[in-house]
């Protein structure tokens, strides 16, 4: 006599597979770069991938967003430094400490680098959400490292549509 066990999914014997930390934060910040007026930041997100590359993206209050691409140099269970390496096609060098919280909310976001050569400094400081349905929509555009342009609206820090 013999018996013969099979399972019909063989994703048991996969190993997991890592996805991406996503954080995202309605707040106020400025950005200052040498030379240009400071702009207000109104919303930031940061996207890490599981091999450490990442992107940080600060939305203006004038609709107009930066992103940031760089590499994850350390994560615990309350920050993330991120040594920024480019935005867009421009050289960028220098730390971003993100400070997080629950449900993948940014608290605070502090960053002095160049940008092209240029100095500049990213201060932000998350508030919380809203629940009340008068609560503002946030969108963003950009470039992703892969040259992909996208559109995303967030919503009581959730996004609500990425196109």
């Amino acid at each position: 006599m013999s018996i013969l066990f099979t399972i019909g999914d063989d994703s048991v014997s996969r190993p997991p597979v890592a996805s991406p930390v996503i954080l995202t934060q309605q707040g106020q910040g400025t950005f200052g770069l040498q030379g240009r007026p400071n702009q207000t930041i109104s919303f930031a997100s940061v996207t890490v991938q599981p091999d450490d590359s990442a992107e940080l993206t600060i939305c203006l209050a004038d609709g107009n967003n930066i992103a940031f691409a760089g590499q994850q140099t350390r994560k615990t269970a309350e920050d993330i430094v991120l040594n920024l390496t480019s935005s867009g096609n421009a050289d960028a060098q220098g730390p971003a400490n993100i400070r997080y919280g629950p449900n993948n909310s940014i608290i605070s976001i502090s960053s002095n680098g160049t940008l092209d050569g240029q100095p500049f400094f990213i201060q932000f400081s998350g508030q919380p959400a809203t629940t009340t349905p008068a609560a503002k929509t946030v969108t963003c555009t950009g470039r992703m490292q892969n040259s992909w342009q996208y559109r995303a609206e967030a919503r009581n820090r959730r996004f609500t549509q990425i196109n």
